[in-house]
């Protein structure tokens, strides 16, 4: 029985130190001195691939086309100089292109050239006059029949394309009140007639030698009608 343990009691004394020996052997290191590791070798660059050149090409021209509209905005904030200013548009002021019929503190607008025929005497109602308020041609007209009428004229006859008529232009003559060209019921301008006017002939030829004075467009001998269409 003694001996029985004295054996196992060896066996196991035995196995203890190859245990030791076996941690000892893991313990020792197991790198390679400096000089004899292998040299590492660093990873070869990719090759660019057809996917990767288009996407660069497209970042780039996105960044330059935003770095252009950054420069045109700086640019447009950018104060131009008064030099490099371009003028400003010409203003247009209706008193300028109308001229004013006024009449006891009241006035109106007409057209510049509506103004047919201006009897002697008439004057003062050309014009502003102080302290005069603005009412509307028909109202203005309604008050002042007594020394203001109208004569209606076709579009032609308004712009120069035809002659007024020739029994208007008569009448002028024994007419006493101021006349304004009207076209449906409103008050408008008569251009010069574009039409040119006669040459004199001689036994129904042409004459060869001095043309024929101008006739003043759509004017009637005697009256003043010819300063409306100046």
């Amino acid at each position: 029985m003694n001996a029985a343990l004295t054996t196992t009691g060896r066996a196991i004394g035995g196995l203890r130190g190859a245990l030791c020996l076996l941690a000892a052997f893991v313990a020792l290191p197991t790198s390679l001195p400096a000089a004899e590791k292998a040299p590492v070798v660093k990873g070869m660059r990719d090759a660019a691939t057809h996917d990767t050149i288009v996407e660069t090409d497209r970042v780039a021209r996105e960044e330059a086309a935003r770095e252009q509209v950054k420069q045109q905005q700086q640019q447009a904030l950018k104060p131009v100089p008064p030099e490099q200013r371009p003028p400003p548009p010409e203003k247009k002021s209706i008193l300028a292109s109308s001229d004013i019929l006024a009449y006891r503190g009241e006035a109106t607008l007409v057209p510049k050239r509506a103004v047919l025929h201006k009897p002697k005497g008439m004057e003062d109602k050309i014009g502003m006059q102080d302290g005069a308020r603005f009412v509307d041609f028909q109202e203005f007209l309604t008050q002042n029949r007594s020394w203001l009428t109208t004569a209606d004229v076709n579009r032609p006859q308004a712009e120069g394309n035809e002659p007024l008529s020739e029994a208007l232009l008569k009448s002028f003559a024994k007419e006493t009140r101021v006349v304004i060209a009207t076209y449906n019921g409103g008050p408008i301008s008569v251009l010069p007639l574009k039409v040119p006017p006669p040459t004199e002939t001689v036994d129904g030829k042409p004459a060869t030698g001095k043309p024929a004075a101008p006739v003043a467009a759509n004017a009637a001998p005697n009256t003043n009608a010819q300063a409306a269409q100046k």
